[in-house]
């Protein structure tokens, strides 16, 4: 087919069917061409050139192409066909793989190209499956004119989406429920594919709460280490955890340091796993807006309550009572300290000094007492 091509005998239309994750040629897809409503005269089994050399399946006005390994189709319309009919193109797609495409959806309407027979209209420019982000690199139409007539369509490629699961769930944990402000904290998220195919990439959505910094180098997947996430220090991180493996599950773990602001915040982490054919990521530049066609789990919640440890606003009084001998109000060595003294503080609170004389209280509001 692709020989014909390039001795520019009609190919009206051709392109290539192709993975919308990895962008490659997709074998064993079916193609089918069909007149959208009425096409009159129209008869494929003897208006498409090589349709009686077995090439392509006929029923009725229908003709369908099975693409090889380099996904390549082509409708081949020969000088009987009629000059110009609305035609309709159908993917029907192998196993592992869904129709019509969430990823890289169609253009809307049908593909009208200018030109006479003797023209090529090129939907996109190169000859292979396209490499852009979804957009107008990856332009098709599956409805178009075309005939005798009309201008040849070319390089209009088509894609389709790998297999999604059909549910995946997520928990969250963290290695402890309190800490100070310069703790770290180690969280600990798995996804759980519960039904369906297993994703070719799972992007776990992070957002950190308030005051929480992620400390470089500490992600890991199922014990091994992973890329930094796209996002990092926080607060919003987009980890790539790559393929699900025969588990059917997937150990994140990361470290993030409790800092300055964290104990104005809620302490709550919550994240959100999404699930997607595209190996480099399910979530767009911005590192938090989910492409489409991805799979949401559900959202996993984890608190720390933050004290303030050494850096806390809370006050402490500590002392020591003891003999004053000289009266220099300095503890010399032969001075010792007396227990049993009962001190009380302005709000009521009672305080008596140990067997040392010593005494201390911590939690006071920070003003006089």
């Amino acid at each position: 087919g692709q020989e014909l091509a390039q001795q520019s005998l009609p190919v009206d239309p051709s392109g290539v069917v192709y993975d919308s994750g990895n962008r490659q040629p997709v074998a064993g897809a079916t193609v089918a061409l069909a007149p959208v409503g009425v096409c009159p005269g129209w008869n494929p089994a003897t208006q498409l050139v090589g349709a009686s050399l077995g090439g392509y399946q006929i029923n009725g006005g229908t003709a369908a192409v099975t693409v090889g390994p380099d996904g390549f189709y082509q409708f081949l319309f020969g000088p009987s066909a009629p000059a110009s009919c609305t035609f309709a193109l159908t993917v029907t797609p192998p196993a592992g793989f869904s129709v019509p495409s969430v990823v890289i959806p169609p253009a809307a309407g049908a593909l009208s190209p200018p030109g006479g027979p003797t023209a090529v209209f090129a939907v996109q420019p190169q000859a292979g499956a396209p490499t852009a982000a979804p957009g107008p690199g990856t332009l098709y139409y599956l409805q178009f004119t075309g005939g005798s007539g009309s201008a040849n369509i070319v390089h209009n490629h088509l894609p389709i989406d790998p297999a999604l699961p059909g549910g995946i769930s997520l928990s969250k944990t963290g290695d402890r429920a309190v800490a100070e402000v310069g703790d770290t904290v180690r969280y600990s998220i798995t996804v759980q594919l519960t039904s369906g195919a297993r994703p070719r990439q799972t992007t776990v959505v992070d957002r950190l709460p308030a005051g929480f910094t992620y400390v470089r180098g500490s992600a890991m997947v199922d014990g091994v280490t992973i890329a930094d996430p796209v996002g990092q220090p926080g607060p919003v991180l987009a980890f790539n955890l790559g393929a699900m493996g025969a588990s059917n599950r997937q150990l994140l773990q990361y470290r993030v340091r409790v800092g300055v602001g964290s104990q104005q915040g809620d302490g709550i982490n919550r994240a959100r796993a999404h699930a997607c054919g595209v190996p480099t990521g399910c979530v767009g530049p911005d590192g938090r807006t989910p492409l489409a066609g991805s799979l949401a789990t559900n959202e996993g919640q984890f608190q720390v309550r933050v004290t303030g440890g050494v850096f806390g606003v809370e006050a402490c009084v500590l002392g020591k009572i003891f003999v004053d001998c000289n009266g220099n109000h300095v503890q010399d060595a032969e001075e010792l300290g007396i227990p049993g003294v009962r001190l009380v503080l302005s709000d009521g609170t009672a305080l008596i000094s140990d067997v040392e004389g010593k005494y201390s209280v911590c939690g006071l509001p920070p003003r006089s007492h």
